[in-house]
């Protein structure tokens, strides 16, 4: 697991956390499978030639990108609490 996660515990609070996640793993696998659905969705969104004719088309493209760069950085969050 990703140190981040556990960064500043104790070592008791650092077992109670792996516990908690090892009893989550259903939710985690869930919740990273909708993300995933979300990021490829905005990934269609972002490659679409639909979105051209917005006024502010660059700035559209940066929120979107800031938007697919954060899905990235949560999967990568949520792999690292995956139990293998």
């Amino acid at each position: 697991m990703y140190t981040s996660w556990t960064k500043g515990f104790t070592e008791e609070q650092e077992k109670d956390w792996m516990h908690n996640v090892s009893s989550a793993q259903a939710f985690i696998k869930r919740l990273k499978e909708l993300i995933k659905d979300k990021h490829e969705a905005l990934d269609k969104e972002i490659k679409s030639s639909k979105t051209y004719h917005l006024p502010a088309w660059s700035e559209f493209q940066a929120d979107r990108l800031g938007e697919s760069r954060a899905y990235e950085g949560i999967l990568n969050l949520l792999e690292d609490a995956t139990i293998r």
